[in-house]
């Protein structure tokens, strides 16, 4: 007669990753367990009533009573000691379902006129209790609750209690039968959408850290970036206003990185900002020192409470790490040096002032031969230059960079395409016939997934009203409890709900609803059939109580909040009218002991349910919401991992992702594409001579001028630094891309994109290539790259069209208009 209600279990920490304490623990089991003790009371209470009015044996129900009493006492001290808390069910929720099912099913053999009013409590147990457990739990609590049953009708069947039958137990096996699996498919789905939201909750915890460590940290590097450098920096300005205590900045660079990524790649360029990231990270902790990607190959380290000649010793210490660390790892004669510059930040300057000359200080170390650290106020002289063998490393870099530009290209013939038998096999499988069984199953139940959902439910409840035709003419009207028309007009009602929902449902109707298992339709329909069944037969009345008690649980699955309380309040006023009704209309045969009481169970019962499907419809609700901010949070993950943050263009990665795409599709169709890689000319001088703040503005301002300008099918993305690299879909490069990229150069060069520098003009170089079917896309943007470095060779803001073969054969020097008016 009882119910556990259950708080969160520890399968939900399992699931969230989280371990609470023993302390914890304990907390929730005995506020789970103070949770359960009005529903027992409340049964109590129902067999002292019964006992007063002379429909239970007062042994029978005093033993009942105490048996629950005593378990209660169990359970209480179980949790209280915390012996429970050390056990693999810490809360005891198996023990207090499967305890409560044995009651229900003691109950059912002691309670005399009462016994099969008990069952309504079975429902309560399923909603409550097993909703919350695992599916294996699940299961062995339906086998616990069917084997108990079985026995106490066995009990009755035996022992002829109040002279009943085999035949009087028929209407209870019947419901055992409906009633279970679908109290069982309630639960496993009240379960999933329970562990759905632990889930959901824990991938948005995760989902908001990497955005938090997205907003705060360089996507390749896992240093800080630039932005959150800014306000790193300007809380260091303020502290120093309080406490005066000196810090220091120093501008790290990489030197001859561009080399670097023309001779090994791009891939190889990102492994060593990432290996310099990490050996920057070992000498400067960010517990202690903060270390930002600052641009491209250019870094930024803040060194708190240090002066100047304590921050390059700790340079110099990075500096002999670097020199160690064995770069010829990642590509065969790489190595790898960087220059800074260190400036300590005074009280007579700017936070920006510092900044600038410790950029004077790294342009003033590369003038005097890289590899070196000099300070703001520190000539080049004093500081001791690298050693010669780093130097001819250097000099043999850049000299095996020029022989590669200057070498023919030759792309390799693509290698035969070999389709494997397995392929053909299962092209064969997949285009033989299905068999029978699979045909009619897909005949019944459809092809689309959702489909079968929403007609698995309308099954399930197909099978509560079979179950009630089948009550009918095996029990009713053999016993003469309904006349023959009353039966009629029940197998009739059965009938319909059994097939006229499934037969929507299966035909696609609903699937624009709302609600497209017709859950609500439904219940209105059945509890109009059990309240006409509970009217015209008070000998079945349990039974009618039952199904109205599966229908509030029926609707756990897709009723809103306000129709699960409305659906509760209008059975239990139903209840109260067909009462007063049979009351007033045959006074003779009413017997208010029996029914007055078995409504107030059912109405006890159903109120309860009716709070906790309303619960689970707010809980279902809170996940759908939860849901949508996840799914929210992952698209702007996705777009900050695939977009440039400064331009807003996609990055390299992306792009990536798309040319091996447009490479398959190309096989497919026969479809043409070729690729322009952009380099803005002089970048690094407008850095320089204007500062970094108007090479983002030039950055930002040549991102939108190219994707005004460009087609809607063309992609530009942000391949590097002032690198871009287009996409250009059904192009050929002879008629087309040339013209496309001289178009956009003329566009280019009348801009202003930064207005407090307006004599500064952009301009950019170009490399076309022409991508050939089967060709990789690595070799593909070798023959652009080169075709770029050779426009820069010809003078810049050029377009050079590179075919495929030997670039110094074939590559073809394209002047533009801005050539011919001197841009």
């Amino acid at each position: 007669m009882a119910v556990s209600a259950s708080l969160p279990d520890p399968t939900a920490d399992a699931v969230s990753g989280c371990s609470p304490d023993f302390k914890e623990i304990r907390r929730q089991g005995l506020k789970r367990f103070m949770f359960s003790l009005p529903p027992y009371v409340g049964g109590m209470f129902i067999v002292v009533t019964g006992v007063n009015l002379g429909l239970v044996d007062l042994a029978n129900g005093l033993a009942l009573c105490l048996a629950a009493a005593l378990a209660l006492t169990g359970f209480y001290l179980a949790l209280r000691s915390g012996f429970a808390a050390r056990t693999k069910d810490p809360l005891l929720a198996f023990a207090q379902v499967a305890f409560a099912l044995c009651i229900v099913s003691a109950g059912y053999v002691v309670l005399g006129g009462l016994h099969k009013t008990v069952l309504l409590w079975l429902s309560v147990i399923i909603a409550y209790d097993m909703r919350r457990l695992p599916h294996l739990q699940v299961l062995a609590a339906v086998c616990i609750c069917g084997l108990t049953m079985l026995l106490a009708i066995s009990a009755r069947v035996l022992w002829h209690l109040n002279g009943q039958g085999l035949v009087d137990e028929v209407p209870t096996l019947i419901m055992l039968a409906a009633v279970l699996p679908v109290l069982v498919v309630v639960s496993l789905q009240a379960r999933r959408v329970r562990l759905r939201q632990v889930q959901q909750k824990t991938q948005m915890a995760q989902t908001l850290a990497q955005l938090h460590q997205l907003s705060i940290r360089d996507g390749l590097t896992g240093l800080y970036c630039r932005r959150h450098m800014d306000e790193i920096l300007a809380d260091e300005l303020r502290r120093w206003k309080r406490t005066g205590q000196p810090f220091c900045v120093a501008i790290l660079d990489v030197d001859l990185f561009k080399r670097v990524n023309d001779q090994f790649g791009h891939a190889t360029g990102d492994v060593v900002l990432q290996k310099l990231s990490e050996l920057g990270r070992q000498v400067f902790p960010d517990r202690s020192d903060a270390l930002a990607r600052w641009g491209g190959e250019e870094f930024l380290l803040l060194q708190p409470q240090r002066n100047q000649a304590q921050a390059v010793a700790a340079l110099l210490q990075m500096r002999d790490e670097v020199h160690s660390h064995d770069w010829g790892q990642y590509a065969e004669g790489l190595q790898i040096t960087f220059s800074a510059g260190v400036c300590e930040f005074r009280a007579d300057a700017t936070l920006d002032q510092v900044l600038e000359w410790a950029d004077a200080a790294l342009y003033r170390a590369k003038a005097a031969g890289r590899d070196r650290i000099l300070t703001h106020d520190e000539p080049p002289a004093k500081v001791q230059s690298t050693t010669t063998a780093v130097n001819r490393c250097c000099a043999l870099v850049g000299s095996v960079v020029e022989q590669a530009r200057a070498a023919p290209l030759t792309s390799a013939p693509p290698p035969p395409v070999v389709t494997p038998p397995s392929v053909h096999q299962a092209r064969d499988q997949c285009e033989r016939p299905p068999n029978i069984g699979r045909r009619l199953f897909n005949w019944a139940f459809g092809h689309d997934p959702r489909l079968r959902i929403h007609l698995y439910m309308c099954l399930l409840a197909s099978g509560v009203y079979a179950a009630g035709i089948a009550g009918v003419l095996l029990y009713s009207l053999p016993e003469q409890l309904v006349s023959q028309q009353q039966a009629l007009w029940l197998v009739a009602h059965n009938l319909v709900g059994a097939l006229v929902p499934v037969t929507l449902v299966r035909m696609g109707m609903t699937a624009q609803f709302r609600d497209p298992s017709c859950v609500l339709m439904q219940l209105s329909w059945a509890g109009l059939g059990a309240g006409v069944a509970y009217g015209i037969m008070p000998l079945c009345g349990p039974t009618s109580l039952q199904i109205l008690c599966l229908c509030v649980v029926f609707g756990f699955s897709s009723l809103t909040p306000k129709e699960a309380r409305y659906v509760g309040m209008a059975y239990i006023a139903a209840l109260l009218t067909i009462i007063g009704v049979r009351a007033w209309v045959e006074p003779h045969g009413f017997s208010p002991r029996i029914e007055v009481l078995e409504v107030a169970m059912a109405g006890i019962v159903l109120w309860m349910l009716t709070l906790q499907s309303s619960n689970f419809s707010q809980t279902r609700e809170r996940v759908r919401q939860e849901r949508q901010a996840l799914l929210l949070a992952t698209d702007q993950l996705s777009q900050i991992m695939r977009h440039d943050p400064l331009t807003g263009l996609i990055n390299r990665q992306a792009m990536q992702t798309m040319l091996e795409r447009e490479c398959v599709r190309q096989e497919r169709s026969s479809r043409q594409f070729c690729l322009a890689l952009i380099d803005l000319d002089h970048f690094k001088r407008i850095n320089d001579g204007h500062g970094h703040q108007v090479g983002d503005e030039a950055l930002v301002g040549f991102a939108k001028a190219a994707q005004a300008l460009l087609r809607e099918t063309d992609v530009i993305s942000r391949w590097g630094g002032e690198e871009f690299l287009v996409l250009l879909v059904d192009t050929e490069p002879g008629p087309n891309g040339v013209l496309a990229m001289n178009r956009l150069r003329e566009h280019v060069a009348r801009q202003r994109f930064c207005p407090e520098q307006p004599d500064l003009r952009v301009t950019f170089s170009a490399g076309l290539a022409m991508v050939e079917p089967g060709e990789q896309v690595a070799v593909v943007l070798a023959r652009a790259d080169q075709a770029l470095y050779a426009a820069k060779a010809a003078g810049r803001n050029l377009c050079v069209l590179a075919e495929a073969g030997a670039l110094s054969e074939r590559t073809r020097v394209v002047p533009t208009q801005a050539q011919t008016i001197g841009l």
